[in-house]
């Protein structure tokens, strides 16, 4: 367990989405595939959340399920709710992407969760310390310019568009 939280932070968390829904978010550490891709690593990482969304989204199918992609949370309003926020160095762990989860006859129309939860989610404290993953790294320029013009900041879009 990395973090224990407050049924009213889970309130935060979950309002205005279907009862019953719940959050499954993804990060991806580029230097566990550049060994093998070099610079092409961003590319082969994002890959791999593609199949592992696409993977839950069956899954998820197959009990009754839907899942949708919480297209407007930010590259760091997700880092937050993972405990992964600030981390730095060849092995930091980059968020992905955030989904809900829910019974499938719901309707989920937000793009994201309530900022307020973000902030509380910041706020925990958070337990454990990622394995590494070698004691040498090979400085991937390219990718990490990649993974910084892929940071993706918060919008409305799915908000407005309900509304």
């Amino acid at each position: 367990m990395r973090a224990e939280f407050s049924l009213d932070t889970w309130k935060l968390l979950s309002s205005g989405f279907p009862k019953g829904t719940f959050f499954v978010g993804f990060a991806s550490i580029y230097w566990r595939v550049s060994w093998k891709y070099g610079l092409r690593a961003f590319r082969y990482a994002q890959h791999d959340i593609g199949h592992a969304t696409a993977a839950l989204t069956f899954a998820a199918a197959g009990f009754g399920w839907k899942t949708s992609l919480l297209a407007d949370m930010g590259s760091e309003e997700i880092a937050g709710l993972l405990g992964i926020s600030g981390k730095k160095g060849p092995e930091k762990q980059e968020p992905a992407c955030l989904l809900a989860v829910y019974p499938a006859g719901e309707t989920c129309n937000k793009g994201k969760v309530n900022s307020s939860a973000v902030s509380a989610f910041e706020a925990l404290s958070w337990k454990g310390v990622p394995n590494n993953l070698s004691p040498k790294h090979v400085e991937w320029v390219g990718i990490e310019k990649a993974a910084s013009a892929a940071q993706k900041t918060e919008t409305d879009y799915l908000e407005k568009k309900v509304n």
